[in-house]
């Protein structure tokens, strides 16, 4: 896997590689992001120890890690388990540096304090010379959330640095997915969101479409149930969380609104969406410069995984269709009519990653972008520049053409959001008519990655 477009992090690592001292990285995100990748690639490159961690008491958790390190008859001390295991280490590596690589640590972290206990005196020099940098990996970003410190505690001076690894953008998207059009690329990342290891799966499928027939629709599918996988091993109580995504991958995002879908108290549903938010699962939208008393909405949510959104938008409700249903054409009847809609968000997160890449202004010229959600309409971009000036960006993905109605309901949300219309931009794809272009300037997203 490359990693050529994580460089921060990437080159943090190498550095500390480098410095002197004992050192803790931590190194968290979702399962199938490229993090056992990344371990395993550093593990090629340099002197190191990796361990993937399992569910395990102390004591059977440092009699694998010993299994790891050859000694499969030696046993871990019941009081000081670690003890042993790094005794061992220290015993058969002597270099000045080592790095140790611990995939999945919130095993051994969650399971008790021996381990930190031990960690301490390897990095303190205990039990050799040797400096070691600890590369902890985390998949529960709910434990990083609420334990990691805790868990950490006495090691927390050594932590140098804390990253979360992070999906792939359109960019790196395009480049991961070789041999595909970019119209083609584009639909893998707006239904898989650029997750590595999703995007992995689509190499031996000649279409986007053929991908869900197979990998969705059919009962065999390895992503059949993948939005109550992605629950899995988490939550308790599915039927609960199941029941609040399906509105929201639905549309309905304010808490109200989710209120009158379930039949949940608001109270309870506030609750259940702290939990999939530290999952990170969902996500708050905040409208660009909002105030209290604008026209922006408030209360805002959003299914922030595509691949868990695609599921629960298309394949929750229809479990009792789908078997009676040949794939092509449930697809046929019920997501491509839908599809372009579902997509327009991923169109418009492409779109600003464009923009701050330097796509189409000169690299630097766009900071950052957020957007605007207002009650009156929704501005999917706005583009902050260096001097602080912000700029409408409008997308239009879909099967209707651009229209001038269009461009006239998009100045209307402009000046809600108390915003100019003069630099106006839109990314549309297909050819729009003069009319069109003599109000607001129209480009195509796709054909910013063709050149």
């Amino acid at each position: 896997m490359d990693f050529s477009g994580r460089t921060d992090i990437v080159n943090q690592i190498e550095q500390c590689v480098q410095e002197r001292g004992s050192r803790i990285l931590v190194l968290y995100g979702e399962k199938g992001l490229g993090k056992t990748a990344l371990l395993l690639q550093l593990a090629q490159k340099y002197e190191s120890v990796y361990y993937h961690a399992v569910p395990a008491s102390e004591f059977t958790q440092a009699g694998l890690f010993l299994r790891r390190l050859g000694e499969t008859r030696r046993q871990p001390d019941i009081e000081n388990a670690y003890h042993t295991v790094f005794t061992v280490l220290t015993d058969r590596f002597r270099q000045p540096k080592l790095l140790l690589l611990i995939d999945e640590s919130e095993h051994i972290l969650k399971a008790g304090d021996q381990f930190t206990s031990a960690l301490r005196v390897l990095l303190n020099h205990g039990y050799s010379d040797t400096d070691f940098l600890v590369l902890l990996s985390c998949s529960s970003l709910s434990f990083v959330a609420n334990s990691l410190g805790k868990r950490l505690g006495i090691c927390v001076p050594f932590i140098s640095g804390i990253h979360k690894l992070r999906a792939f953008s359109f960019t790196q998207t395009c480049a991961f997915l070789k041999g595909y059009s970019v119209e083609e690329s584009f639909l893998f990342y707006a239904i898989l969101g650029g997750n590595p290891s999703l995007l992995t799966m689509t190499k031996n499928f000649p279409s986007a479409e053929r991908f869900i027939c197979e990998m969705f629709l059919k009962k065999t599918g390895v992503l059949h149930e993948y939005g109550l996988n992605a629950l899995a091993g988490e939550l308790r109580e599915f039927g609960v969380y199941a029941t609040i995504l399906y509105p929201i991958a639905c549309g309905k995002n304010k808490l109200n609104e989710i209120h009158l879908a379930t039949g949940f108290s608001r109270a309870k549903i506030s609750v259940y969406l702290k939990n999939l938010m530290e999952l990170n699962l969902i996500e708050k939208v905040y409208s660009y410069g909002a105030g209290p008393r604008d026209d922006s909405k408030k209360g805002l949510y959003r299914i922030s995984q595509p691949a868990v959104e695609f599921w629960y938008r298309f394949l929750y409700a229809a479990q009792s269709v789908m078997p009676e249903t040949e794939p092509e054409t449930f697809y046929e009847q019920m997501i491509a009519p839908n599809l372009p809609a579902f997509m327009e968000r991923a169109y418009a997160r492409a779109s600003a990653q464009a923009l701050i890449e330097g796509r189409v202004f000169r690299s630097g010229h766009i900071l950052r972008c957020e957007e605007w959600n207002g009650k009156s309409g929704e501005i999917p971009v706005v583009a902050i520049t260096e001097q602080g000036d912000a700029i409408p960006i409008f997308v239009h993905y879909g099967v209707q053409p651009l229209s001038v109605e269009d461009i006239e309901w998009y100045a209307f949300s402009c000046k809600k959001a108390r915003l100019s219309s003069k630099n106006m931009l839109i990314f549309s794809e297909g050819i729009p008519d003069e009319a069109v272009e003599e109000r607001a300037h129209v480009m195509s997203l796709f054909s910013l990655y063709k050149k």
